[in-house]
């Protein structure tokens, strides 16, 4: 139930919206923790800020200790994926133009159908930004159909020529390119699991409330500084799920690889690479 809970909140609701909603829960928890202080033992009240140090002080050291850990541990796995996902803009961008380029070799008019799939292709590569939602799997979709045209044009191509080098070399680019981008899709969907960040949401929420039962009513500038703490905290775990979820927060994986190569296919609309090159003066 929690998982689906946690799915559907980070799927349907902005990250900052997930940022209030999170504050707003370990306020409400610290609260609760106040109240159970107050109910259940109001004979031992939280000694003066002056006193010397608390045992209690060393149960929230442990506590929000241990929550670090396993944040910091979260983070660098969050790191990784994002790293990961960068890295394979590159690599199918880098693929693509090789692929482009090694078309522009193919005898006309083979070179110009290719070339012009391909850079209709590389274009359908550009990632949208906001979230995963139908227009998005549309447009995913529409990038497949013009990845299998482009196969289809280069296969029409290379059959008169199959037991050349060329050929061989231009099907290891194409499949090259289209492998890359189905390994770059499944790493755009693939995120930590949602047990971990369940144990981070409800550790957060649960550390909350024991801070505001040991802090109790009268400290109140420990109050004030357990508010700052928990807001930084809460920060903390926003960055991982934004770092984890590329496409639905501020951190967003660039695109600038495959517009690099998009603006130099674009450039070379008139076909100048696949033109032999003029005969030298007499």
């Amino acid at each position: 139930m929690l998982d689906g809970f946690v799915d559907f909140v980070l799927e349907k609701v902005p990250l900052w919206g997930v940022a209030i909603l999170l504050i707003l829960l370990c306020l409400a928890a610290r609260r609760a923790g106040v109240w159970v202080r107050q109910r259940f033992h109001p004979q031992s009240p939280a000694p003066p800020e002056s006193a010397g140090s608390d045992p209690s002080d060393y149960i929230v050291g442990a506590i929000f200790g241990l929550l670090a850990f396993m944040m910091g541990f979260t983070f660098a796995m969050a790191m990784d994926r994002y790293s990961d996902r960068r890295t394979a803009v590159r690599e199918e961008a880098d693929a693509l133009r090789t692929t482009y380029l090694t078309a522009s070799v193919l005898d006309q008019p083979s070179a110009s159908r290719t070339q012009y799939a391909v850079r209709q292709y590389a274009h359908s590569r550009i990632a949208p930004e906001g979230l995963w939602n139908d227009r998005t799997e549309a447009a995913l979709n529409e990038s497949h159909a013009l990845g299998l045209r482009a196969w289809q044009e280069i296969r029409a191509a290379i059959l008169p020529i199959r037991d050349t080098d060329l050929a061989t070399y231009l099907v290891e680019t194409t499949n090259e390119a289209i492998s890359q981008g189905r390994h770059r899709e499944i790493l755009g969907r693939t995120h930590l699991p949602v047990l971990i960040l369940d144990l981070l949401l409800v550790y957060t929420i649960v550390a909350a409330g024991v801070l505001g039962y040991i802090v109790g009513p009268e400290r109140r500038g420990a109050r004030h500084a357990s508010t700052a703490l928990l807001v930084l905290y809460t920060a903390a775990l926003i960055v991982i799920i934004d770092l984890d979820r590329p496409q639905e927060g501020m951190i967003k994986i660039s695109q600038q690889p495959i517009l690099d190569v998009v603006g130099i296919m674009d450039a070379d609309r008139d076909g100048s690479l696949s033109r032999p090159p003029p005969a030298p003066p007499n």
